[in-house]
């Protein structure tokens, strides 16, 4: 028997057992504040913040809003996708090139030309967006 993922043996005493194979797939965390250093931010306001009805930044905006972001400590910035458009493409590029310390990702649907396209704008790594197949929870690029 489960119950939240995690395989349940027996009630003894009114009180669930541990299967004697499960294990917890988390570390509980008594003070969360002390776990802070194992957290990294991966900030995507230049990606999403556009997907909002009328919601644009030009490429001055991006710029402003990526070394603020960089200033703030952000160890990844998420961009939108270089297949977009041929500006997202451009504007990708210029991010890239700004030399921040954060590393800069970009959004790609699951296909070799969106990959290979991010890849040749220099970013240093991609989120892969699969979908659905028929509504189904399997998925498929």
């Amino acid at each position: 028997m489960a119950v939240n993922g995690t395989a349940i043996g027996s009630l003894e005493n009114g009180q669930h057992t541990l299967h004697p194979h499960a294990t917890k797939p988390f570390k509980t965390v008594g003070d969360f504040l002390s776990n802070v250093s194992n957290f990294q931010i991966i900030e995507s306001t230049l990606r999403e913040g556009e997907q909002f009805a009328n919601a644009f930044f030009d490429t001055e905006t991006k710029i402003r809003i990526a070394r603020a972001l960089d200033d703030f400590g952000v160890e990844y910035i998420e961009l939108t996708s270089p297949a977009s458009s041929e500006q997202s493409r451009r504007d990708c590029e210029t991010i890239v090139n700004l030399g921040l310390k954060a590393k800069i990702l970009t959004h790609v649907r699951c296909n070799m030309s969106d990959a290979k396209l991010a890849v040749e704008t220099g970013v240093d790594g991609v989120d892969v967006v699969v979908r659905p197949l028929n509504n189904q929870s399997a998925a498929s690029c």
